[in-house]
């Protein structure tokens, strides 16, 4: 082994004898350019490095800094993924297909899983980087000022997963344990994760046989529909104030029966579109003389009532909000769970909301949440539901032996 100390860390680096080490200073961009051969071993652990030599910690002036690594962190990055294991993303230059001999022989070349594919802009006015988007469906941002915390990159992320939900895909939410950290290898074209997980061990061909079979039947997604629906969503944002992570968050409780959680995170979007509706179409001198005669304004209930007097909304509409009002005051002040059927036509009213508060429809979102969802297979759902409990014949004898 031969020894280099960098000159401005006084740090020791260690190379086998065969190493050209000069030239390596100068071909790779992660060994200090200041390294010499002549070692100056620390006498002890009181000394500190200063200017090129090791002087004791006594010694040092008022104005001492610990010397700076010269070598800078390149391409820090937040991570998360946006669909399950197995989706692929696509355009016409670059389509990951593998065969079931390559699976069965885990000879893929997995590392294309994390090749960058496209990019989304990112709307944030200090932030001059885009956001990165890979072959298995990551999402990147850049750790820096903008994105220094945990806290801000989830908050952002879910900004990007609320776009992209109003443009039409259908992805949840993400919390501080879905964040991960990496980088943007160097020459600038495939991400790495410093987390284990089952997305890395498809990236690194260490997945297990049972893992692997999400590569049998790919879910191919074209990036444009990535980049249209982000398009969609992020305009959405940009002229109408709410709150979407409460969308994506309400939908995807409700659709695993969460109907608590699903009626709160819903009411906030509610209360917030009814808000911009009041703003933009009751005229100022309605709403004066409202406050003239104390009517309090700020109640949602009042809002809405006004809304149908002025034929903004349907009775219909009305009657189901109130409904659903009704039922979120008694869910905070009684405890008391809110009927399911409501809480999904409360998701179908919302997207007429939506259309009121700022003449767009969403019509990508109503079709994967709406038109898909078929009747048949609710009512089978009901049905077999139903025959389980009143018609199958059943015997607890064991069970009753604890009673």
């Amino acid at each position: 082994m031969k020894y280099y100390q960098d000159t401005i860390t006084g740090q020791i680096y260690a190379f086998e004898n065969h190493v050209n080490v000069e030239k390596l200073m100068q071909t790779s961009r992660n060994i200090p350019k200041t390294l010499i051969d002549k070692v100056k071993e620390k006498p002890s652990n009181n000394h500190i490095w200063y200017d090129g030599e090791w002087i004791n910690k006594e010694n040092k002036n008022m104005n001492y800094k610990e010397p700076i690594y010269e070598v800078p962190i390149y391409n820090p990055a937040w991570i998360t993924f946006l669909f399950k294991e197995g989706t692929i993303l696509f355009n016409s230059e670059n389509k990951f297909e593998i065969t079931l001999n390559q699976i069965n022989k885990n000879s893929y070349n997995g590392k294309e899983l994390s090749k960058i594919i496209t990019i989304l802009q990112d709307n944030e006015k200090n932030s001059t980087l885009p956001i990165l988007i890979t072959v298995d469906g990551s999402i990147m941002l850049p750790v820096h000022e903008t994105y220094k915390t945990k806290e801000i990159a989830v908050n952002k992320m879910n900004e990007i997963i609320s776009a992209l939900f109003l443009g039409g895909l259908n992805i949840n939410a993400i919390h501080l344990g879905d964040l991960e950290q990496g980088t943007l290898q160097e020459g600038g074209e495939y991400s790495f994760s410093y987390m284990p997980s089952s997305y890395n061990r498809l990236r690194n061909n260490w997945a297990s046989n049972s893992e692997l079979n999400v590569l049998l039947n790919p879910n191919y997604i074209d990036v444009e529909n990535i980049k249209n629906a982000y398009s969609i969503g992020i305009d959405l944002l940009n002229n109408i104030s709410f709150s979407p992570i409460y969308l994506v968050q309400g939908y995807h409780s409700m659709q695993l029966w969460k109907t608590a959680d699903a009626l709160s995170n819903l009411w906030i979007v509610i209360e917030q579109l009814t808000t911009l509706i009041w703003n933009k179409r009751i005229e100022e001198k309605t709403k004066k003389l409202m406050q003239i005669t104390n009517v309090r304004t700020e109640n949602i209930d009042i809002k809405l009532k006004v809304l149908r007097e002025y034929n903004i909304i349907s009775e219909a509409i009305f009657q189901l909000l109130d409904k659903n009002r009704k039922n979120r005051n008694k869910l905070l002040h009684e405890g008391k769970l809110p009927d399911h059927n409501l809480v999904e036509k409360l998701w179908i009213i919302l997207f007429k909301m939506f259309e009121i508060a700022s003449n767009k429809k969403l019509d990508k979102l109503y079709e994967i949440t709406i038109d898909k969802q078929s009747n048949n297979v609710k009512r089978f759902y009901d049905n077999t539901h139903k025959k389980l409990i009143n018609k199958q014949n059943t015997n607890f004898d064991e069970w009753k032996s604890y009673c």
